[in-house]
């Protein structure tokens, strides 16, 4: 299953107070051939994407924009050699990106790569308890940098949930009757600026309401019960939060 995607052209809104348009960045053929799923920027404003498209040798990769020219994160040898579209991208705060979606490793696990600046390579251990049984559609990352995924993944019960990693393993975020519990497909995590994690996606309530999931370092919750609860008539594809927490 894929989540919704972007649209293939690249634009740039720019202009004064009264003069605002978009503008194309220049997307080569090789590597945007493709629906776009995820864009987002390093702390110096440079650009990086990824999707479906993929390079010359039929791959899926990660474009960085350099003074107005795309070109593939990683070349030969470093490139992510991704067979399979690639659905989210992130920043630690140190500066290391990581990438996931719906390729797979050399034993046909999903996975999520990190490129620390020189090459890529594949977080945590691989073991029977941290591989990812389905595609991932999302990742987050904590001010402590801590990385959280979301999608297909379900527990022994058939549950889904959000996996974390701690710079060494994954483990599912909450355990027992702190688990998330969730009915349905993540489609998307976020961390706000206070440690907490938020998850939405297809799962619903007790009352078959989607509703977006708060993790506060302890247990989940839903955001939002009874008057104030979202009561949601379709799946959440995307979650952000502002500089106030909202």
């Amino acid at each position: 299953m894929n989540p919704p995607g972007l649209t293939l052209v690249f634009l740039l809104l720019s202009g004064a107070l009264h003069a605002q348009r978009w503008t194309q960045l220049n997307p080569p053929a090789s590597l945007f051939n493709n629906t776009i799923f995820s864009v987002v920027a390093d702390k110096t404003g440079k650009l990086y994407a990824a999707g479906a498209g993929t390079d010359s040798a039929g791959e899926n990769a990660v474009a960085v924009l350099n003074n107005g020219t795309w070109s593939e994160l990683g070349l030969g040898a470093n490139t992510l050699h991704a067979k399979g579209n690639i659905y989210a991208l992130v920043f630690d705060p140190s500066g290391n990106l990581y990438s996931a979606g719906a390729f797979t490793d050399a034993t046909g696990h999903y996975y999520v790569a990190k490129w620390n600046g020189s090459d890529w390579s594949e977080t945590g251990a691989v073991s029977a308890a941290q591989n990812f049984t389905g595609q991932i559609f999302s990742l987050a990352a904590d001010k402590i940098g801590n990385i959280y995924a979301g999608g297909e993944m379900i527990d022994s019960v058939g549950n889904y949930y959000v996996s974390k990693f701690d710079g060494t393993q994954w483990q599912p975020l909450g355990s027992g009757l702190q688990s998330l519990h969730a009915n349905g497909i993540i489609y998307s995590v976020l961390a706000d600026a206070s440690g907490n994690i938020y998850a939405a996606g297809q799962f619903t309530n007790a009352a078959g309401k989607w509703y977006v999931a708060k993790w506060d370092g302890g247990s989940w919750s839903e955001l939002g019960t009874g008057a104030d609860a979202l009561n949601a008539n379709g799946s959440i594809n995307s979650l952000a939060t502002d500089a106030g927490g909202n």
